[in-house]
């Protein structure tokens, strides 16, 4: 073993002696001694039965070297073992960074108690690790120096579900950072855990969407209270984080609430992503959201926002301004009255930085709201979604409140899910909105070059002023084209700072894809900044030569297939 430096010994296929009468209480003596070795630098012991109960009194340890140590301690480890040789493992151990503790749920408190105790013999510590045995989730990180605690990380997935051990742990006042997971109407157990942790400075809490209003106002005001009481509280940012996965999409409400001092009035910022649906509809905590922190808002795309949310909205900022920076409106529920307040909002928000539109062309009444954004926003959008879902041409509707991308100057990413062929004149417009702009405005309409090649944008003839931002984002889905309309569309595709490009549910095939990768080789030396191209059901396959070809040109390029597709 002079050789080796990182050593796991597993006991899961332990083959002991059936009776072991003579040597059962140090069994496990020369698995002890490899903590002496002078030249391991990590050790690891696994899954021993009783391992503490068959380790003998009499054993010393002296790992000068050993600088990372993992043992379990486990349910069938009996507590008089545990504080007899846990204690006296860690005492030899001068040369330890990092310990990892893998426990029983039980054990919890004892363990850090024990480590905690011999922390003087320890100065080199820097990390100790708490994982539940059972499936090695982390429980505790407790950073060290010096023998001295600096700070104590604890996560606890489900407070009403936690073990008395964990509670005992929760109670010792130790925490300086805690995640904890709750349900709806549980939110009153926050307040406990900051009563007995005044030197917790970072809070994250995971509950369903409906708890975000109460787990803000029960953290903020039991803070409050413990500050008039005269307490400390050394509370600085608090994080609360709701994920509904019962929506088609994962859904999110994060929100960021930060203290300073003895301030009572905290800073918020919260960012909001709701697909809608039938779950959105009766939410009453947006609602609150809307009314009570709206002014704190960062980021807000809710799908079906309704015109009561734009009123709470507009009334929340009316004297303390927006601090929205991104925000995406859908159309589908506000009315006139809706848009009037949304007006408000956004000419509050002066930090907006992406604002996009998602729109259901050939819904007629949202082509009427529409064109109100449009004529007020147009400049200002970065965003453009739209979906066709009626086998009617719906695009030269659109077309009438933007007929080119001189409209939409500062428009980063488009968007456009065609659920019906689509006619000359509506492929057109397309190709108009994803071209460049040093591109003549036909540019991909002129016929390759008789070397093959195409003709490419600063190749023009008549070179343009730039009036508007390349695009970073093209999705062009369910599209049903023939091939010379596919090859139309890539010579419009400008691919200067293009970052991602998909044709998700296409017929997009192999020599479309050829054509694709030939275009992306014309621009020679130029580093094209794709990152991502998502073929997912389409008619490529996964193990295309162009693909391969693709990577050789772009290397950090991810491509996304079904790779059941033939």
């Amino acid at each position: 073993m002079t050789n080796i430096l990182d050593l796991t010994v597993d006991g899961r296929n332990w083959d002991g002696p059936a009776l072991d009468v003579i040597n059962r209480g140090r069994r496990y003596d020369p698995l002890i001694q490899l903590i002496s070795n002078g030249r391991l630098k990590t050790l690891r012991f696994k899954a021993f039965p009783r391992f503490f109960s068959h380790v003998s009194t009499s054993f010393t340890t002296q790992a000068s070297q050993l600088q990372v140590l993992k043992i379990e301690v486990r349910k069938e480890d009996k507590e008089v073992d545990i504080r007899r040789v846990v204690p006296r493992i860690l005492e030899g151990c001068h040369s330890l960074i990092n310990l990892t503790l893998y426990i029983d749920d039980m054990w919890l408190s004892l363990s850090l108690d024990l480590v905690i105790e011999k922390l003087g013999k320890m100065a080199r510590l820097e990390i100790l690790n708490v994982r539940r045995v059972y499936d090695e989730m982390e429980v505790v990180v407790m950073s060290t120096s010096e023998g001295r605690i600096e700070t104590v990380e604890a996560r606890f997935p489900s407070l009403t579900q936690s073990k008395k051990s964990d509670q005992e742990f929760i109670d010792r006042g130790l925490l300086t950072k805690v995640t904890v997971g709750i349900n709806h109407g549980e939110e009153a157990l926050l307040s406990d855990i900051l009563w007995r942790n005044p030197l917790m400075s970072h809070f994250q809490i995971e509950c369903v969407d409906a708890s975000v209003p109460a787990v803000i106002e029960t953290v903020t005001s039991t803070r409050i209270a413990i500050l008039e009481r005269g307490n400390a509280s050394a509370l600085q940012k608090l994080e609360v984080v709701a994920k509904d996965r019962r929506s088609e999409f994962l859904d999110v409400i994060s929100s960021a609430v930060e203290f300073q001092g003895k301030d009572k009035t905290p800073i918020m910022s919260i960012n909001i992503k709701k697909s809608g649906g039938r779950y959105l509809h009766g939410s009453d905590y947006l609602n609150v959201i809307f009314s009570q922190y709206g002014f704190s808002l960062e980021e807000l795309w809710v799908v079906g926002t309704s015109d009561k949310h734009a009123r709470f909205l507009d009334n929340a900022t009316k004297e303390n301004g927006s601090k929205l920076i991104s925000f995406q409106l859908d159309l589908t529920s506000l009315t006139r009255v809706g848009l009037e307040s949304m007006d408000r909002v956004i000419e509050r928000s002066h930090s907006l930085r992406e604002f996009g539109l998602h729109l259901d062309v050939s819904d007629g009444s949202q082509l009427e709201k529409a064109k109100h954004i449009f004529d007020r926003y147009s400049d200002r959008l970065t965003g453009l979604y739209l979906t066709v879902n009626s086998d009617e041409d719906w695009i030269p509707k659109i077309k009438e409140l933007c007929s080119s991308r001189h409209r939409l100057p500062e428009l980063s990413e488009f968007r456009l899910d065609y659920r019906s062929s689509i006619p000359w004149p509506s492929l057109t417009w397309i190709c108009t909105m994803i071209s460049s702009p040093l591109q003549r405005s036909d540019a991909w309409l002129t016929p390759q070059l008789s070397d093959g090649s195409f003709i490419m944008p600063h190749e023009s003839a008549s070179v343009e002023t730039r009036t508007w931002k390349p695009l970073t984002r093209i999705q062009l889905a369910n599209f049903r084209l023939d091939p010379d309309e596919w090859r139309i569309v890539v010579r419009a595709i400008d691919f200067s700072v293009l970052k991602s490009l998909s044709f998700r549910y296409s017929n997009f095939g192999l020599e479309d894809l050829k054509m694709l990768v030939d275009r992306i080789s014309d621009y020679g030396d130029f580093e094209v900044p794709l990152v991502t191209l998502d073929l997912f059901q389409t008619n490529v396959g996964g193990n295309s030569e162009q693909l391969k070809r693709l990577k050789t040109m772009i290397p950090l390029v991810e491509v996304e297939i079904d790779l059941q597709q033939k």
